[in-house]
């Protein structure tokens, strides 16, 4: 217990991100990786030569330049811009990052404020939207966060400020006891970015400065206090809306190294054999790779215009729709519930997260709901392409119940998440639809 005690408080101790024990560790790998190299190279002579290690030594320059980037940006733009309202986190993109401090290193900060503004603006930020559903204390007001997106893209910054503002302090309540602005409240997050010690609360501090006199002036950081109590009365502008915006997008990456169990550092790792580190490094290698090709991805989207009975059937069978298609997962839907398969119904569906999910409890459920009632048909009326993971489809079905027919309306929304019900970008391989509950037309029935 006191080796525990002294392991936290020596991270809390550290000054710098780039001490994180995964960069740490990944930078030692990297060494040992390169000194293998130096005897790959000599061992070749001999003709002892791999076709795979080839390859994987080939990225050896790129990675080496990819790890000094990851492990010196944050901190060199915490330096330049925490004090402005703005913080590293994962999720942030690590070129902008890169851009934004160079720029701040040749004295254009103000031009690299407006960069950051334009990373925030509201065209950008519909995928970030998105994974706050992975995390419960978002998840329960992802409506309300929707609603103050709109009022983001209308240029409606009187309303979307307070609005995130409230929902960054009550969902740090949910999770950790404390809201985000009060004293005390424990923002630190073992081997983490948004949440080291010189990131969120830091932030914290800055936006939660007491603000005693009323201010007609405008201001450029989101004060907390100032905003909600009515003391900054011209707080309704872009660059304020966008650190706002930014805050909820590191907050939410705390809520995840704390779901991640990050709140107290591991026990200390038993050394990994040479064949485990390379094994290591060449997943990082594919983890970087699938990230950078879904960012282009999420960069490039945009929603689809569908004409239903012209670009797809307004009825068919899954076997008419396009694979990995929202529309190919309301089918399917339709099938189970024909066929009666509860379990591949529960399976269908959004879940809080994996530990969550009991298939024969879950199916159980869905026998009940759709136990007592047989579909007989459904046609699409309405496909809406919310977000790169977020698809709402308007259908008609028309089911029998009791000796009785039914034709409902029903709008269904649905998620393109992982195998942990985290949202990924449609079409991304480890990805699937699932589909949020709403089966209160049978219920009313």
């Amino acid at each position: 217990m006191i080796y525990l005690a002294y392991k936290i408080c020596a991270y809390k101790m550290n000054s710098s991100i780039k001490d994180n024990p995964s960069f740490q560790k990944f930078g030692k790998d990297l060494e040992g990786l390169e000194l293998f190299h130096k005897l790959y190279k000599i061992t070749s002579i001999f003709g002892l030569k791999s076709k795979q290690m080839d390859e994987l030594f080939k990225k050896l320059p790129e990675l080496r330049q990819q790890y000094e980037d990851i492990i010196y940006t944050p901190d060199k733009f915490n330096k330049y811009f925490l004090s402005r309202g703005w913080v590293a986190y994962e999720t942030m993109n690590l070129e902008t990052m890169k851009t934004t401090v160079r720029l701040a290193e040749q004295g254009k900060v103000a031009e690299a404020e407006e960069l950051l503004i334009e990373y925030n603006a509201p065209k950008c930020i519909e995928g970030k939207i998105n994974m706050l559903w992975g995390v419960p204390a978002f998840r329960s007001r992802f409506e309300l966060v929707q609603k103050a997106f709109e009022d983001y893209k209308e240029s409606r910054y009187y309303t979307c400020i307070p609005i995130i503002l409230s929902v960054i302090d009550v969902a740090v309540n949910d999770i950790e006891g404390k809201g985000f602005f009060a004293d005390g409240t424990n923002l630190i997050a073992w081997d983490s970015i948004a949440a080291h010690s010189s990131g969120l609360s830091e932030l914290a501090k800055l936006l939660g400065q007491t603000r005693k006199k009323t201010n007609t002036d405008p201001i450029d950081i989101p004060y907390r206090n100032g905003i909600l109590h009515g003391r900054d009365l011209a707080y309704d502008n872009k660059i304020v809306a966008a650190k706002t915006w930014a805050t909820l997008f590191a907050v939410r990456d705390w809520a995840q190294s704390v779901r991640d169990g990050k709140k107290v550092p591991p026990v200390e790792e038993i050394p990994k054999s040479l064949r485990q580190n390379l094994r290591e490094i060449k997943q990082s290698l594919e983890q970087i790779a699938e990230g950078k090709k879904e960012q282009v991805i999420i960069n490039q989207w945009k929603r689809r215009i569908v004409t239903i009975g012209v670009d797809i059937p307004r009825s068919g069978n899954v076997i008419d729709y396009a694979d990995k298609s929202p529309e190919k997962e309301i089918c399917q839907l339709i099938d189970n519930w024909r066929f009666k398969k509860y379990h591949e119904i529960a399976r269908q569906l959004l879940h809080y997260n994996k530990a969550s999910f009991h298939l024969k409890k879950a199916s159980g459920k869905m026998r009940q709901i759709f136990g007592d009632s047989e579909p007989e048909a459904l046609a699409f009326k309405e496909i809406i392409d919310e977000a790169p993971a977020i698809t709402e489809l308007v259908v008609v079905i028309e089911y029998s119940k009791s000796f009785q027919k039914f034709s409902k309306e029903v709008k269904f929304r649905l998620v393109y998440t992982d195998d942990d019900y985290i949202p990924v970008v449609r079409g991304a391989e480890r990805g699937s639809w699932k589909i949020v509950e709403n089966f209160w037309f049978l219920k009313d029935s």
